[in-house]
């Protein structure tokens, strides 16, 4: 591309920045433009935007997770600039009419205080020449109408960077675990989502490293004091006006930000506070519709299809009116069955607790089942799948308790009181159920898909580690393929087990001391087959691995 054509396309997203109008996307118009050419124009872009009296106080990343990466059709992440117009600091109200059309991710910042110049820079040498890293929120804001960019349309409106805002929580990288630390973002008082360190290119010192030799190639250097923000561990999230945002890093500390006026393209200007509402404890009554006969039915039905490792109908294909009171006779007479014929209880699990189970699932209340001893299998043992049906791994937190707990009313704060201690677990769910394909009074009564569970790693103290931050990490055979922070999880784990009590004494019951408790999948259930090697690592907790054969 012409320098005429790298001037105009760099002076119309300058404009466009200054008069808060988005202009069409650029590769419409230029459907050959390529990268380099992009950065030419970001190149331009930044230029005016300094020639009008900022300056360049550091850089920033995007583009860092597979998923962006797939939809914008690039295999690497991008880059930008950041300006003195942009930085915000903890606390402050961001006024939305200077921006377009915002949206917040949640990030770590690295605060220089040596250069760095590639090629050839590593992690460790990122680490090394790193003040300091804090909790950061970036705003990102598309100068192209509608968000309909692709990769040569963000790199040329610098990397889509809006304005950026820090927290005031410094810490020392060396201190921190950046590849496992958990990162949890609230909106509005309620939990958004979840993220983890490795969502960004492995660990966020791995992408200010690949940032520093990209741009040592081009003969610039990182200078001592700039800011580099790393890239999200967040999902993206609009923002209208009254909005508040928090994110959590876990072993760190958090960042406030709050938002204030009307955005460019506000088609209102306020929108529904909070994000989704999170799932609640109540099981909606225990009442039954089904006869005993029925119940015993069906429990038998369950019993076979888990012993022989056959796929069954769900239940509510001939008992349509089924509820969820059913579901829970029909696992407690299964409870009753497994007892008489040896096997041992040693506890009890929570299903269906974070959003991303519910999503997967399409349900929207958790469930409870029991943990018996044959469930259970040692840390790196070999886990045959020969009499599973569909098996699934997630990771979870299990709590082990030292004081019995008795609902109704059981809280946080009472679980956390009556905990001996927590470890790290994996949970090899398996549904019983064609396809995959069930409903809760369905998943309920085949004892909330239990199968299998693997305890490892550390034990901790309940007061030693922040049990809403943990990130969570799992890798399959090498590869990356879940990871979130323990919040996804209610929002804290414990309260997975206030609600697993409060619903054992809707059922008659009480949770006993000495109770293996699993508190619900803090990732989602990534599927397995003979062959599969699976490790999970859990921050502050150690890892717990296992492998899967025939």
């Amino acid at each position: 591309m012409n320098d005429e054509k790298i001037h105009q396309y760099g002076d119309e997203l300058y404009e466009a920045f200054v008069s808060h109008r988005p202009i069409r996307p650029l590769l419409e118009r230029e459907p050959d433009i390529s990268i380099a050419d992009a950065y030419r124009i970001q190149e331009r872009f930044v230029a005016r935007r300094v020639a009008a009296g900022e300056k360049v106080i550091g850089k920033k990343i995007g583009a860092t997770s597979k998923p962006v990466q797939d939809f914008l059709g690039v295999y690497q992440p991008d880059f930008g600039i950041l300006l003195s117009g942009m930085v915000y600091t903890e606390g402050d109200t961001i006024d939305l009419g200077r921006l377009i059309q915002p949206k917040a991710e949640a990030e770590l910042a690295f605060v220089l205080k040596e250069d760095l110049k590639g090629p050839g820079i590593t992690a460790m040498d990122v680490i090394r020449a790193t003040d300091y890293v804090l909790p950061c929120f970036e705003i990102v804001d598309s100068r192209i109408t509608d968000w309909k960019i692709k990769i040569q349309d963000t790199v040329a409106d610098n990397a889509s960077c809006g304005v950026y805002v820090l927290g005031n929580t410094r810490g020392d990288p060396r201190r921190l675990d950046l590849t496992l630390a958990g990162m949890v973002l609230e909106k509005n008082g309620e939990l958004f989502s979840t993220g983890v360190g490795a969502a960004v290119q492995g660990s966020p010192a791995n992408a200010v490293a690949w940032l520093a030799n990209t741009l040592g190639e081009l003969g610039i250097p990182f200078k001592a004091g700039e800011v580099i923000l790393s890239g999200s561990q967040s999902a993206l999230v609009p923002v209208v006006d009254g909005d508040e945002l928090v994110c959590t890093v876990g072993g760190l500390g958090s960042c406030r930000v709050k938002f204030a006026g009307q955005s460019a393209t506000a088609a209102t200007p306020a929108a529904a506070r909070g994000s989704e509402a999170r799932s609640g404890s109540s099981t909606a009554g225990m009442n039954l519709t089904l006869g005993r006969e029925d119940i015993v039915r069906l429990c038998e039905r369950i019993e076979g299809a888990q012993t022989r490792a056959y796929a069954i109908p769900k239940l509510t294909d001939e008992y349509p009116g089924m509820t969820i009171g059913d579901g829970y006779a029909v696992q407690m007479a299964l409870r009753q069955r497994f007892l008489a014929a040896g096997h041992k209880q040693v506890g009890w699990k929570a299903g269906l607790t974070s959003k991303a189970k519910m999503i997967q699932m399409g349900v929207n209340v958790p469930s409870i089942g029991f943990l018996t001893d044959r469930m259970a299998r040692p840390e790196n043992s070999a886990i045959s799948t020969a009499d599973l049906v569909h098996p699934r791994v997630e990771c979870e937190v299990a709590f082990v308790m030292k004081k019995a707990l008795q609902g109704p009313g059981c809280t946080r704060q009472d679980v956390l009181d009556a905990t001996d201690y927590v470890l790290p677990a994996v949970e090899i769910i398996d549904s019983r159920f064609s396809g995959f394909k069930f409903d809760l009074p369905s998943v309920v009564a085949d004892n909330g898909s239990s199968a299998r569970f693997v305890g490892g790693g550390r034990a901790r103290y309940v007061e030693d580690i922040d049990l809403d931050t943990l990130g969570v990490v799992m890798e399959k055979n090498g590869e990356l393929v879940a990871m979130a922070a323990s919040a996804a999880v209610l929002g804290h784990p414990a309260e997975a087990i206030a609600m697993l009590v409060n619903i054992l004494a809707e059922l008659g019951e009480g949770l006993p001391a000495g109770s293996f408790v699993m508190s619900g999948g803090i990732t989602e259930a990534i599927a397995v087959k003979p062959g599969d090697n699976v490790i999970a690592r859990f921050q502050a907790l150690g890892s717990v691995s296992m492998r899967f054969v025939e």
